[in-house]
């Protein structure tokens, strides 16, 4: 075995996980959007909580005495 077969071997292993990744990609993108149309639509909500701790209103002429 010498490292040409071994990289040639590799790459197309690598092209067919390529291309069979992509197709699932896009049959799970379209069972998705199928079963989306059929239950009315999937709705996400997304909440914004406040998490930063209010500005302190500070004096500027205290602060620079």
């Amino acid at each position: 075995i010498d490292g040409g077969f071994i990289f040639r071997q590799l790459g197309i292993i690598t092209f067919l996980m390529c291309i069979g990744f992509v197709l699932s990609t896009v049959m799970a993108a379209f069972i998705f959007n199928l079963a989306s149309d059929i239950m009315g639509g999937i709705w996400v909500s997304v909440i914004e909580e406040e998490s930063a701790r209010p500005v302190r209103e500070s004096n500027i002429e205290t602060d620079l005495e």
